[in-house]
């Protein structure tokens, strides 16, 4: 039998990081930030998906919309409905399939960057005795401060390498925030010209 852990060896190093300190609480705010403004894009496609299929929202639309567990589910049956428009809803809004198929594919897009934000794990280095002996010595400084931490070959850290981070994060959420706009103005005209018998 596994013999358990005792309290003594289940205590974390000193050194571990708490992501508490003063030099993460920028970046927790531009990652959560980002979480928040994904979060928001997709109830904003499921108000639009509400509309689309029935005219308005119900409990039963909100149940569907809310029974897949991941984001990319949800779009994909927002897809399969707009896909299957009736020649009807196609006559009054002729643009709305391959307004949508160009929207699903911006968004299927930033999902990448989102997921390198939200999934790039974080470390905070610090070589002040290195940098002061390489400079002594010409040698180049290690970077110091928050950065992607890489060394294990994290895809979503590599692909933040070299990338100002804070900037990266404002970027996404911003772009993430201009689709759920858009959504919101394309469910607007939806219902602005269409009415559901």
């Amino acid at each position: 039998m596994a013999k358990r852990p005792s309290k003594k060896s289940a205590k974390r190093p000193v050194d571990t990081e708490r992501y508490t300190s003063a030099e993460y609480r920028p970046y927790v705010m531009a990652i959560g930030q980002v979480a928040l403004a994904w979060n928001d894009l997709h109830e904003t496609l499921g108000e639009f998906f509400y509309e689309f299929v029935g005219g308005a929202p119900d409990d039963k639309m909100e149940a569907v919309w809310q029974s897949h567990i991941s984001d990319r589910g949800k779009r994909a049956m927002l897809k399969a409905t707009v896909n299957e428009m009736s020649a009807e809803e196609h006559r009054f809004n002729p643009k709305a399939k391959s307004e949508m198929a160009w929207l699903f594919g911006q968004v299927d897009r930033l999902e990448e960057a989102r997921n390198n934000v939200i999934h790039a794990p974080l470390s905070s280095l610090d070589w002040p005795q290195y940098n002061r002996m390489a400079r002594l010595m010409g040698l180049p400084p290690k970077p110091e401060g928050v950065r992607p931490a890489d060394l294990r070959g994290n895809r979503q850290a590599v692909r933040l390498q070299n990338k100002n981070l804070l900037a990266e994060y404002r970027l996404v959420r911003d772009e993430v925030m201009i689709f759920r706009d858009y959504v919101e103005a394309i469910a607007d005209a939806w219902n602005g010209t269409y009415i559901h018998p």
